[in-house]
């Protein structure tokens, strides 16, 4: 199964009546990094009114895909910030990305259309900037293997593109894959090492 989404970051700033709208994309791949993320941008900016955001996270629930989407207004009125942020994920098919808008309020209110169009526009721009990829799920498996088979097992995973990290332990390896979900990578591996 393959996603759509993003592989870099991006920034843009959009200046609407005195204010001022920072937009932030960043991939992820875990709830875990949004917290860190919006945190660390209120610490930053600290003169912003409000730090709105949208994501979209698509990970493996027992073996099976599974999406999450939500979205922060972050005390504007309810839906003019980051739902506007989450339709623009939403709109685009994108996944494993998140979409933050800082406002730094500049003395002139914008009104319930000036808000979600600000927003709006402010992650549209900073969206604009990057290239959407297609990536695979993927699954994370651990085989161990003898240290006289580890260098097949390298030469295997590197020639089918796969990403691994390898810890060695005594007289085997333990070797955690990364395999796209719908693979008979593991597999054929396996069949392999055995007819060594």
């Amino acid at each position: 199964m393959l996603v759509r989404t993003i592989d870099s970051k991006s920034e843009s700033k959009v200046t609407i009546k005195k204010s001022h709208f920072i937009g932030f994309v960043y991939p992820i791949t875990s709830i875990d990094e949004i917290k860190p993320i919006v945190l660390s941008l209120k610490k930053e900016y600290k003169k912003a009114n409000h730090v709105a955001y949208g994501y979209s996270l698509t990970y493996l629930q027992r073996d099976k895909p599974f999406t999450e989407t939500n979205y922060s207004d972050d005390g504007e009125p309810s839906k003019t910030a980051g739902y506007p942020i989450y339709n623009l994920i939403n709109s685009n098919k994108l996944t494993n990305i998140l979409i933050c808008v800082v406002r730094i309020f500049g003395g002139v209110k914008l009104g319930t259309s000036g808000l979600i169009s600000a927003y709006g526009e402010s992650a549209n721009v900073a969206l604009s900037k990057l290239k959407y990829v297609e990536k695979p799920l993927t699954i994370s498996k651990k085989i161990e293997v003898e240290i006289s088979k580890y260098s097949f097992v390298e030469s295997y995973l590197k020639r089918n593109k796969i990403e691994f990290i390898s810890t060695f332990k005594g007289a085997v390896c333990e070797v955690v894959m990364d395999l796209p979900l719908e693979s008979d990578i593991l597999i054929n591996l396996e069949k392999e090492l055995l007819k060594k």
